[in-house]
């Protein structure tokens, strides 16, 4: 049996009663022993009583003079067990529940009772539900199931609630469904306003039903945009042994085949996803898919949209009533005052988030009642606001977070409206310490609170105090702040209101400073790759809203190229095409249409159109591009060359070998004069001629032109070498060139050995995963079955693992020659982690 939390003892002359208790108790979430639906005809009782006291937490009593009957038989033997079990009640094993006036035995009249007399069952059953919701039992509830066994694998960021009032029967309700399906999958999603409570109902369905085995694991992924999902889902194949890989959208469809294939259903929730089409994907081939898992898999989506016809089923969470948002502000303020509780729970409107705002503005300040802070409410409630400056959330909301806001120190006030433009997932404190520490361009108070540890500390702990924000700690990261969605568009809505301006760009700058820049290109330079990942949300986050200042558009449309190009390289070409494309945007509002720094953007765009197919598109802005670039008065050669470089590129993938061949000629003329031929820049545009004198050789008549081609990728490869090391993507790819001429010579060995050598480059770069690194392996697979060592296939992790160590051995030898100007990048991949064989037809 599951351990349940209450075994429900009663005498049969209090039936109603225990009916009623054990429905309400079921409806709310609880799992409860209750021999009326239990114990079908023929059960032996003393037996399945003997389990079910075993198998529960609690035994709730249900008191009454006919309870403590000498014929009572079995009450008394199942009061006894829980006395014997808890003889001192310090397990809080047996649980009295007076539903009328009785005297009590010896044994347990000095434990502490729930009084519920002189009520009808119904309300008797209401009353008991509204007690075990309390701090105290919860707390009781919460000591019992620590030592319980959770999932393997369990992530939900947030915390169980201690106060968690109302939505019990919504609780049961999503259980329910959820339960349905057996081996279907089934989605469930809960809707309404901002501030309601939609990711705490979430979170509380996660901690009370995600254990006692009824999931195989639980996951939480942070669903506002497809970049949050990828991460979530990517974060959850590394739980589940996935080697470490730079391209998360591959991850996260192999996370959602695992769950697919599981035989105990997963529960995943997604929170707050914005739109009625659910989480989406789009291919490189333009073909879409569903982030959602299928198989058995549970669903949780927390949402403002109202209707998923067709993906999920539909909770709307309603308003607290008033009794029970004035039941939640005595039992956190820890006050008497029940008409002044129900006053401003009238004034508040049900909303949780402005409940909680309202009673930990309270809590600490016993000088200031309820009807003194209802008063003040109508100050900010009647104040006139611009329908522009008006946000998707309730007034009570707005005015309850500013009460709170007032109340601050400059500093924390500061830091806040900091926050309030960067990610809704968390801001690493580590981040704005450095801003505040290399510039002075944050603002005191709070730059000097940032550089000093222990002013921060005190900066930040008003803000904890009265729940405008949230800390948890990264293992790598250290601390990160966190604000809810809704208190991040209040300040930016007070910010406005109050003139407070500056702050969008004070966030645009901190994230401009520390996103790799200049001529980093994060495409091509591993060693900003773990940065690049961490600032990229903040990058997406920024760039998602519509009122920061025109002087931002520039610095933005810097910072969107530039994620674009590190999202090339973990090749999601999807989520680069959206980055550059509204970089170019805003380059073209703050720049011009025909700005170099346009045209560069335009340049990398043409180029994730290429990699993703869309070649029609790729070609018009390749065109667009050089024209621009070639009819300036004063020609920016390198930039020219990139263009024709990869305008070529296009044409040899279309088969137009001749133009193809015209413009990559013309890239590396312009790096030899620029650049030099000892440079990354000439090797790169080598490559590529060589690449596609390879390709040309394979027509008709055209068989001389491989000579050159191996040549020219010899040469690449030994500049790539010499310039970047041996653990570089541009050496991989040069390796993996040189294997495809080496096969089409006939020499499927030495093919091997290469492709072996860049496949291995890739996983120490931790870049499995990428689209060409799949490319690779499949060509190593082939290679290996033409000389017949198909056994090898099979066994890739211990081909590979001496092949990386060779890579990373190269590696720092060539970083040992310069140390102060080489580096060896990004940590290496463990090698006891089991690489997983890429194809299943192999």
């Amino acid at each position: 049996m599951d351990l349940r939390d209450y075994f429900i003892s009663h005498n049969s002359a209090d039936m109603a009663y225990a009916e009623a208790i054990n429905t309400a108790l079921r409806n709310a979430g609880y799992q409860t022993h209750f021999d009326g639906t239990d114990c079908p005809p023929g059960t032996n009782i003393p037996i399945w009583m003997n389990r079910a006291l075993a198998d529960s937490r609690q035994v709730l009593a249900l008191c009454s003079p006919d309870y403590f009957k000498d014929q009572a038989v079995f009450s008394l033997m199942e009061m006894m067990a829980a006395v014997w079990g808890d003889p001192d009640g310090s397990k809080a094993r047996l649980v009295p529940v007076e539903i009328a006036s009785c005297t009590y035995p010896p044994l347990i009249a000095t434990l502490a009772r729930i009084g519920i007399k002189g009520m009808t069952p119904d309300a008797a059953a209401a009353a008991l539900l509204k007690r075990l919701a309390e701090v105290e039992e919860t707390k009781r509830r919460e000591s019992l199931r620590a030592a319980e066994a959770v999932p393997e694998v369990f992530y939900v960021p947030r915390p169980r609630s201690p106060e968690f009032s109302g939505h019990f029967e919504t609780l049961g309700k999503l259980h329910q469904t959820l339960a349905a399906g057996h081996n279907a999958a089934v989605s469930q999603a809960i809707a309404g306003l901002g501030g309601i409570g939609k990711t705490t109902l979430a979170a509380e369905y996660a901690h009370r039903f995600g254990t006692r085995g009824r999931y195989g694991g639980v996951w939480w992924v942070a669903a506002e945009s497809e970049s949050g999902i990828v991460q979530g889902l990517g974060d959850l194949a590394k739980r589940l042994g996935h080697p470490e890989s730079n391209d998360l959208p591959a991850m996260a469809r192999w996370a959602l085949e695992r769950l697919a294939q599981q035989a105990q259903p997963w529960l995943l929730i997604y929170d707050n996803v914005p739109n009625a089409d659910g989480p989406r994907y789009r291919l490189p081939s333009g073909e879409t898919g569903s982030w959602l898992p299928q198989g058995s898999a549970r669903v949780l989506i927390t949402s403002r949209v109202q209707d998923f016809t067709g993906l999920a089923q539909v909770t709307r969470l309603d308003e607290w009533d008033l009794a029970t948002t004035a039941d939640y502000l005595l039992r956190v303020t820890g006050r008497a005052d029940r008409e002044g509780a129900e006053a401003l729970a009238a004034k508040l409107g049900g909303l949780p988030l402005a409940a909680d705002q309202a009673a930990a503005f309270l809590k600490g300040r016993p000088g200031i009642g309820f009807a003194q802070y209802g008063e003040d409410l109508d100050r900010l409630l009647d104040r006139a606001r611009e329908p522009g400056n008006r946000g998707a959330y309730p007034e009570t909301v707005f005015a309850t977070l500013v009460k709170s806001l007032e109340v601050l120190p400059q500093a924390t006030q500061d830091l806040l409206c900091l926050l309030a433009w960067l990610s809704p997932d968390g801001v690493d404190e580590s981040l704005l310490i450095a801003a505040a520490k290399q510039t002075d361009f944050l603002p005191n108070p709070l730059g000097a609170a940032l550089r000093d540890d222990f002013a921060r500390a005190d900066m930040i702990r008003p803000a904890l105090g009265l729940s405008l924000i949230k800390a948890a700690e990264d293992p790598v990261w250290g601390q990160v702040l966190i604000l809810h969605r809704v208190v991040q568009a209040v300040l930016r809505a007070w910010q406005r209101t109050e003139e407070r301006v500056g702050w969008d760009v004070c966030s645009a700058e901190i994230i401009d400073r520390a996103f790799p820049g200049g001529k980093v290109n994060p495409r091509d330079t591993p060693v900003v790759w773990p940065v690049c990942a961490r600032l990229s949300p903040q990058v997406l986050t920024l760039t998602n809203h519509d009122t920061f200042a025109d002087e931002c558009n520039g610095k933005l449309s810097r910072l969107l190229n530039q994620a674009g190009l590190f999202l090339m390289s973990r090749g999601d070409t999807h989520g680069a095409i959206v980055a550059f494309e509204r970089s170019a945007a805003l380059a073209e509002r703050f720049f011009g249409a025909d700005h170099p720094k346009r045209c560069a953007v335009l340049g990398n765009l043409a180029d994730a159109y290429t990699d993703a197919g869309y070649l029609d598109r790729a070609e018009e802005t390749h065109e667009w591009v050089l024209n621009v670039e070639q009819n300036r008065p004063s020609a920016n050669l390198p930039t020219l060359a990139i263009s024709c470089l990869n305008f070529g590129k296009l044409y040899w993938r279309r088969g137009k070998y001749n133009q193809a061949e015209s413009l990559i000629i013309r890239a590396m003329e312009i790096n030899t004069t620029t650049f030099g031929k000892n440079s990354v820049q000439y090797s790169r545009a080598a490559g590529a001629l060589g690449m596609l004198y390879d390709d040309w050789a394979e027509q008709p008549g055209e068989e001389w032109r491989r000579a050159e081609a191996e040549n020219l990728k010899d040469e690449a490869l030994q500049i790539a070498r010499a310039m970047l090391g041996e653990r570089h993507p541009d050496v991989s790819h040069c390796l993996s060139s040189r294997a495809i001429l080496a096969e089409r010579k006939g020499d499927a060995a030495l093919a091997a050995a290469l492709e072996l050598r860049a496949v291995a480059i890739m996983n120490s770069l931790q870049r499995l995963e990428h689209w060409s690194t799949q490319n690779m392996v499949n060509h190593l697979f082939h290679c290996w079955e033409q000389i017949g060592q198909r056994d090898k296939i099979s066994r890739l992790n211990d081909v590979l693992r001496p092949e990386i160590e060779a890579v990373e051995a190269a590696m720092w030898s060539w970083v040992a020659k310069d140390p102060e100007n080489r580096s060896f990048g990004p940590p290496p991949v463990r090698l006891d982690v089991q690489v997983k064989r890429l194809g299943d037809a192999q």
